[in-house]
C-alpha cells in the first residue's frame, strides 16, 4: 500500500479542493501502475470535517501511515510549509518508511529525489 501525503488545510476553500482534485489524479495514476494507494484526502475531503485539530487527524491517519509500505509526497503548492505533512513525513521516516516525492512538469508526475535538500519547514 502506498501512503499518497501532500498539502490540503487553507483558508480559501478553492485552495483546498484543487488539492484534493490533484490528489484524485495521482491516485489515479498511481492504481494504474498497478500499485495500491491510499490518500487520507481523497476518503475525507467530502465529508467536510473543518475545525478539526491536528491530533485528530494524526489518530485517523497514523494506523494507515503504519500499514503502508511506502509514501509518495505530491508536491503541490504549499507541501514545504504544510503542517501536517511534515508530521506525516517525520513519522514515515521514522517508520523507516521509503518516501518518493512527486512533482508535476506539463501534466506528467516525475520522481524528485531529495528535492532541493530540504524536506519541510514549519513557519
Amino acid at each position: 500500500m502506498i501512503y499518497i501525503a501532500s498539502p490540503y488545510s487553507d483558508p480559501d476553500i478553492k485552495v483546498m479542493q484543487y488539492r484534493y482534485d490533484e490528489v484524485l489524479k495521482f491516485m489515479r495514476f498511481l492504481m494504474l501502475q498497478n500499485t495500491s494507494p491510499i490518500a487520507v484526502i481523497a476518503m475525507c475531503h467530502p465529508l467536510q470535517l473543518q475545525g478539526t485539530t491536528q491530533e485528530f487527524w494524526k489518530g485517523y491517519y497514523m494506523p494507515i501511515l503504519e500499514a503502508s509500505k511506502r509514501m509518495a509526497v505530491l508536491m503541490l503548492e504549499g507541501w514545504r510549509t504544510s503542517i501536517g505533512l511534515l508530521d506525516e513525513i517525520t513519522i514515515a521516516h521514522a517508520l523507516g518508511t521509503p518516501i518518493e516525492f512527486y512533482t508535476i512538469v506539463d501534466g506528467v508526475y516525475q520522481v524528485e529525489h531529495n528535492p532541493a535538500g530540504v524536506i519541510c519547514t514549519r513557519e
